[in-house]
């Protein structure tokens, strides 16, 4: 049988589809149309979690289930990017924030304006027209 008919009533596969189609649109709203260079998929996390408060990044990365290593990498990448910075926390000199910069903040307030016009437009049907019967 032809392959979508062992995957036409998969609801998890089509809702992975669903959003890595929006996932697709919005980076390409932000990179293309808006001009939000260095801009990659694995910010997205991060940066809404940063953008609600400062966070510490060892917290960023239980939140995230990734090692604190990885979490400083993707710190580092978003930092070098221009949308993320190291501060360091009022409370504790040990610790360093993850912090929004301007360009962070831009990003931020975009994405919110790009995410409210994709869902206010139909999204094209996902895969094969349907088959009768």
């Amino acid at each position: 049988p032809p392959v979508w008919v062992r995957y036409r009533d998969n609801l998890a596969r089509h809702l992975i589809g669903l959003a890595r189609d929006l996932q697709i649109r919005l980076m390409s709203e932000l990179v293309d149309a808006r001009g939000h260079r260095g801009l990659r998929p694995s910010f997205g996390l991060p940066i809404t979690l940063i953008a609600r408060a400062p966070r510490p990044l060892s917290e960023l990365a239980r939140t995230l289930a990734i090692s604190p290593q990885a979490a400083s990498q993707l710190v580092a990448l978003a930092e070098r990017a221009g949308y993320v910075a190291r501060t360091d926390s009022p409370r504790d000199r040990r610790t360093r924030l993850a912090v929004l910069t301007g360009a962070g903040e831009r990003l931020v307030t975009a994405a919110v304006a790009c995410l409210r016009t994709l869902a206010a437009r139909p999204a094209p049907p996902v895969g094969p027209p349907p088959h009768p019967g």
